[in-house]
């Protein structure tokens, strides 16, 4: 059996020890304890501790990961002139719609470009609609929808083609 010389110093939330058979850089050492390191050994590991401290820590998988899905319709793909044309954009994260998520539309017709905005409801569902009275028949006005959510941009897109 080897032994060794070890002075340990334990303060409130670190340990320090020197060990001066140890190589030059390594003869003193510091290691956490208590709830740091817990937070050390499981917490950033995303492990989670057991009651025996002899047995290996249980892995605990991570919530699951984000699976956006962004989509976008028009109320009518052929309005008549002077009608209202309504975009419908739909903010999903896991198959369940996420409230409160910001929607920008914008409408590139062939001589203008129109925005307009809403925020998702609890279905994940956000509406605007503008009067496309002048838009140019039979030319395809192809509406780009953003959703801003948790500092990402997701992106759908959708067109009409007035009569």
């Amino acid at each position: 059996m080897h032994s060794k010389q070890v002075l340990v110093q334990v303060f409130e939330r670190r340990v320090l020890t020197y060990t001066p058979s140890n190589p030059s850089g390594w003869q003193v050492e510091a290691g956490n304890v208590g709830q740091h390191y817990y937070a050390w050994r499981y917490v950033q590991l995303g492990l989670t501790a057991t009651t025996d401290p002899n047995a290996p820590a249980a892995w605990t998988p991570p919530p699951p990961a984000v699976n956006v899905q962004a989509s976008a319709t028009v109320s009518n793909p052929s309005p008549t002139d002077g009608s209202t044309e309504t975009v419908s954009g739909t903010f999903l994260n896991n198959g369940q719609g996420v409230a409160g998520v910001e929607m920008d539309t914008t409408w590139h017709d062939k001589t203008t470009t129109s925005y307009c905005s809403a925020i998702t409801g609890s279905d994940g569902v956000a509406s605007c609609s503008r009067d496309i009275g002048g838009a140019t028949k039979g030319y395809t006005v192809v509406i780009d929808v953003a959703f801003s959510w948790q500092g990402q941009t997701y992106t759908a897109s959708t067109s009409f083609t007035p009569q």
